[in-house]
This record gives C-alpha cells, sequence and structure tokens, in this order.
C-alpha cells in the first residue's frame, strides 16, 4: 500500500485497499496525479447505502470517475 500510495496515477479498484492507496497518496504536491474510480461502486438505491453514503465523503471531487462504458470524467 506504501508504494502504491507514492504512484503518480492510480486505478482503483472496487475494494477498499485500493481507495486508502489513493487517499493516502492523494496529496497537494502532487497536483498532476489522477485518480480513477469506478462510478457504480455504491448501489445507492441499497437499503444500507440510502441516506446513509455521501459519495462527496467517499470520492474527492478532483478525482475521475469511469462508468460502465470506461468514459472518464
Amino acid at each position: 500500500m506504501a508504494i502504491l500510495s507514492l504512484c503518480n496515477n492510480m486505478a482503483m479498484t472496487v475494494g477498499t485497499f485500493g481507495w486508502w492507496a489513493s487517499f493516502l497518496g492523494d496529496q497537494e504536491s502532487k497536483s498532476d496525479r489522477d485518480v480513477i474510480y469506478y462510478s457504480d461502486m455504491f448501489k445507492m438505491d441499497a437499503k444500507p447505502n440510502v441516506g446513509n453514503v455521501v459519495l462527496e465523503d467517499h470520492f474527492p471531487s478532483h478525482w475521475l470517475k469511469m462508468d460502465d462504458t470506461g468514459r472518464c470524467g
């Protein structure tokens, strides 16, 4: 995880390991660093998530989300 956090870019998987590596490596000194995550990681209509999950708390606005077609934006 320490080595991953030092990478210039990160393509995150659906697990917590990649999220933590992305979060820990997300520093202002790496302003050219891109973090890409899968946009449908949380099923927002699932009962445990409704009203409990705020996507902005998990995915900073400067991270890039990728949809199921592979487009980032």
